[in-house]
């Protein structure tokens, strides 16, 4: 049973034990904290929330007029981007530092797509164009941007986790 997580020592099978849960022994929180699985399992529940809910709305997007599916595309990118910098989505700096930094990437594609669109139905997409390829190339600094923005936030967070170790008043396993 999924009270069980999966571990087959936990799940009763003697006697009636195969047809029931009732005896099955679910995981403490110690044991939830203590098994880590690979670096690149999910750890926040919000933030795959998050990111389905804007994914969905990218996708029933498609149907509109384009004008309108960029104007959205900003905002979802932002709030990918603030998901992807609040939440700890992997197990590791690094893996998190990643997905910002690939969050900010998709929304400065966002915001140029979004001045395209513009220049297009205004009729000055000729006389942008060299701008606009320039707006285009700002994605690979975002990226980098949002690498050193998430890896610097986790450097914070990290030193002041360690304060209240050091002080105990932290929980061990939560650090």
């Amino acid at each position: 049973t999924w009270d069980v997580d999966h571990q087959l020592a936990r799940v009763d099978a003697n006697g009636w034990g195969a047809f029931t849960w009732k005896r099955d022994m679910p995981p403490s929180e110690h044991d939830r904290l203590v098994a880590k699985r690979h670096p690149l399992s999910p750890m926040c529940p919000q933030h795959d929330l998050t990111k389905v809910v804007a994914k969905l709305v990218l996708t029933l997007l498609h149907a509109a007029p384009p004008l309108f599916v960029t104007l959205c595309q900003v905002p979802v990118g932002i709030v990918l981007v603030w998901s992807n910098a609040h939440f700890d989505a992997f197990s590791g700096n690094v893996a998190n530092a990643v997905a910002t930094g690939a969050s900010c990437g998709v929304l400065a594609t966002y915001v140029a797509a979004l001045f395209d669109e513009v220049a297009s139905v205004n009729g000055v997409l000729e006389n942008w164009e060299s701008t606009l390829v320039g707006l285009h190339c700002s994605v690979f600094p975002a990226v980098f941007l949002g690498y050193m923005l998430r890896q610097h936030l986790s450097t914070k967070n990290k030193s002041a986790t360690q304060k209240k170790k050091a002080t105990g008043l932290a929980e061990p396993l939560l650090v």
